[in-house]
């Protein structure tokens, strides 16, 4: 071959794989940044990813505005823009975007150069990998399917983090009430203590007795001390999951929405009844580590059937022989080179991926047996909590707070004794302790129905 027909193949050589490596790069990661969770995240809670931020460093959506405190809505949109550990596991996002890019790359040519040595010419060989061309297809599938489960697995991170500040500003709202609470408790105790005294100091009361007075003082006031340090760390708990700790920190926590919304929540004085069955099909449609789960044996199903075709490497060879001054001239070879499979045809790998492939079919069986477990028992604990709530505030306090009020009465006719009053008072706020509780159980029980189903509840009252 003479040296212009070999200038033309040199550059249609070059032209052929310059398309190849255009079409190589031509893969859309884009897709499987922040753009993939936000809008997932809001169909399923209205709120959407902040802005990228430099590490250690915070911003405030514009809806939060500080200087009328924070509620609950603004606490998790804060939360969802500056959460750290939620931050972080945002950053896998770059990691398997950066693996679908090099999946669409292929691999590189190799080139060898032999000197001329004595009569011998120039020799080169152009080696390039040729299975790369048509396992590129399955690669890009297979790290799609990871960018997709990656960006799955964040949504769920992103709803695991909702339900957390839920909780929390749910235990901040308990702790606040307790701590109410404590203090009226103090008050009826220095009343008790204060009777046993006055009785004492007229002969009609034992020692015995007014100790057993100042004791009961001092372990309420105890309680109470208590109480406010509980405050306190259920405050420093909940700034730490906002993540935005020196912007939040002075500003005021409003509990003015503390109930979750749901038509639980704002409506517990009602009958409500679930289809666990719905709700079930529902959390099996819509829960995001679900999804993750089948993705993840989609993507080993893909890699399942890359091994096998991975154990055959053929390459390319174009070979070039300049046999010297006075010679034919530059002689050009085409050939092709491949592994001979006597030894290894890909068992290993063959092997590894199908017991790969088994685990992550079993994982997803696993996750749907939990959620299955989580849906019943969220359905069990709000039931339960309803009834409890009931059965306190409509059947248990009334009654008692009846009864204080005929003592309060029957003592301003001098027909009783401030102790009896007093001992009313104190069942009552104990009746109120019982109906701070269950209510903070009903709404952790709501928030925990809402997460396991991903989204919130849409219920009916059923007559």
């Amino acid at each position: 071959m003479n040296r212009y027909g070999l200038t033309f193949v040199a550059r249609l050589a070059l032209l052929t794989l310059a398309l190849l490596t255009l079409a190589a790069c031509a893969v859309d990661s884009d897709r499987f940044g922040r753009n993939y969770v936000s809008p997932r995240l809001q169909e399923r809670t209205g709120l959407t990813l902040g802005p990228e931020l430099a590490p250690g460093t915070a911003s405030l959506p514009d809806s939060a505005v500080l200087a009328d405190g924070i509620n609950v809505e603004e606490a998790i949109t804060i939360a969802l823009w500056n959460n750290p550990t939620f931050l972080e596991a945002l950053a896998e996002l770059g990691v398997s975007r950066a693996a679908l890019v090099q999946a669409g790359l292929l691999a590189n040519p190799q080139l060898s150069l032999l000197l001329p040595v004595g009569a011998r010419g120039t020799q080169t060989t152009l080696t390039a990998p040729l299975e790369s061309l048509w396992l590129r297809g399955d690669r890009i599938d297979a790290a799609e399917l990871e960018c997709e489960r990656v960006g799955e697995s964040l949504v769920q991170g992103g709803l695991n983090l909702v339900r957390d500040v839920r909780l929390a500003w749910a235990n901040l709202g308990d702790t606040r009430q307790r701590a109410k609470l404590a203090d009226e408790t103090i008050t009826l105790r220095q009343a008790f203590n204060e009777f046993f005294q006055a009785r004492l100091r007229a002969g009609s009361a034992s020692l015995l007795e007014c100790n057993d007075a100042k004791m009961q003082l001092l372990a309420a006031q105890q309680r109470a001390q208590q109480a406010k340090q509980e405050v306190q760390v259920a405050e420093d708990q909940l700034h730490a999951l906002l993540g935005a700790r020196e912007l939040t920190r002075g500003c005021q926590l409003v509990l003015r929405d503390f109930a979750t919304k749901s038509a639980v929540a704002d409506n517990d004085s009602a009958e409500f009844a679930y289809d666990e069955a719905a709700l079930l099909q529902d959390a099996l449609l819509s829960r995001p580590d679900l999804r993750a789960a089948e993705l993840l044996v989609e993507q080993e199903a893909e890699r399942a059937g890359l091994a096998k075709l991975e154990a055959l490497r053929i390459a390319g060879l174009l070979r070039t022989n300049d046999d010297g001054p006075g010679a034919a001239g530059i002689s050009l070879a085409p050939g092709v080179q491949f592994d001979i499979p006597i030894f290894d045809w890909g068992q290993g790998q063959t092997a590894a991926a199908k017991a790969r492939l088994d685990r992550a079919a079993r994982r997803c069986w696993t996750i749907r047996e939990q959620i299955t477990q989580q849906v019943h028992e969220a359905c069990l604990r709000v039931a339960y909590s309803q009834q409890n709530l009931q059965q306190w505030r409509d059947h248990l306090e009334p009654p008692i707070r009846h009864f204080r009020d005929v003592a309060q009465r029957m003592f301003e006719r001098g027909d009783m004794t401030i102790l009896t009053v007093l001992q009313q008072e104190l069942a009552l706020l104990d009746a109120q302790d019982q109906i701070r509780q269950a209510t903070t159980a009903l709404r952790n029980a709501t928030t925990q129905l809402e997460w396991s189903i991903a989204r919130n509840l849409q219920t009916t009252a059923t007559q």
